[in-house]
């Protein structure tokens, strides 16, 4: 096995959800303004979600435009690159991985303190993001790898983890 192993971004999904976002925040706002009350509040409620994903994206996109990876696996543990906030987990502190929760195409790390992966304290723009994401999830948003932002398929990325965490034991 390798010292490392890194894994991608794909670009044209992180451009297809912007374009998504963009177009999300034009239907929010055009209804906004010619909807009733409580169509309002409801499209505040998404045009903020809205734009936490579409900042995240952004984000991305400049990672993926400077040639920065996703993912990167190594000896130590798996680093996620492709949050707002880089996050580093130990192969000792990993359990196990898992799919289908609400998100269907995320894997979610699960550790052995997921309260330590939990965004408590807004500090800055980046820290702001990773606390809303966290009030939107029950899951902490640290411990989520998105695989439609990632230029590998699901089972793919699943069996390279499982292999990574054996033999890192």
């Amino acid at each position: 096995m390798k010292d490392t192993a890194e894994i991608s971004f794909k670009k044209s999904n992180i451009i297809i959800s912007i374009l998504l976002c963009v177009l999300g925040l034009g239907a929010s706002i055009f209804l906004l303004f010619h909807a009733y009350l409580p169509a309002k509040i409801i499209c505040l409620a998404g045009i903020i979600l809205l734009l936490v994903i579409l900042s995240e994206r952004i984000l991305q996109l400049k990672k993926s435009i400077k040639g920065e990876v996703a993912l990167k696996l190594s000896k130590e543990g798996l680093i996620n690159f492709m949050l707002v906030k880089t996050v580093s987990i130990p192969w000792n502190e990993i359990e196990d991985f898992h799919t289908g929760f609400y998100r269907t195409d995320s894997i979610l790390v699960i550790v052995s303190n997921p309260a330590q992966y939990k965004t408590t304290a807004i500090k800055d723009y980046v820290s702001l993001i990773a606390y809303l994401n966290d009030i939107f999830s029950s899951k902490p948003y640290l411990l989520w790898i998105d695989i439609d932002m990632l230029d590998i398929k699901q089972a793919e990325l699943l069996e390279i983890l499982q292999q990574w965490k054996l033999h890192s034991a």
